[in-house]
């Protein structure tokens, strides 16, 4: 079942096809889909992803992701899966850094 969650995850964030609209890391994550690159390599009793960005903001966001939702949710289960993840600090202050005149 991981195995398949987990590709049928990168075909959503590739057609860029949003869920959690509640979520402000979901919806930032599925609003910059095309800076996003996923590999998934099979290993012993599941899936192992690698997410990387070359834009700074995402990659945030990815291990915004990765730590305070997948981790978190393996950790506390459907009572956690209810929950906002917020979105990481420091997101965004290079886009408003670059705009400064």
């Amino acid at each position: 079942m991981i195995r398949k969650h987990v590709r049928d995850m990168k075909q959503r964030v590739e057609a860029g096809h949003g869920m959690r609209w509640w979520d402000p890391t979901f919806v930032e994550l599925f609003k910059h889909h095309d800076k996003i690159e996923m590999q998934i390599e099979d290993i012993e009793g599941g899936a192992m992803v690698r997410e990387t960005s070359s834009d700074a903001d995402v990659t945030l966001l990815i291990r915004q992701h990765a730590i305070r939702g997948v981790s978190e949710f393996v950790a506390d289960g459907h009572a956690r899966a209810r929950q906002e993840t917020p979105l990481p600090d420091g997101y965004g202050s290079r886009a408003e850094e670059s705009s400064m005149p």
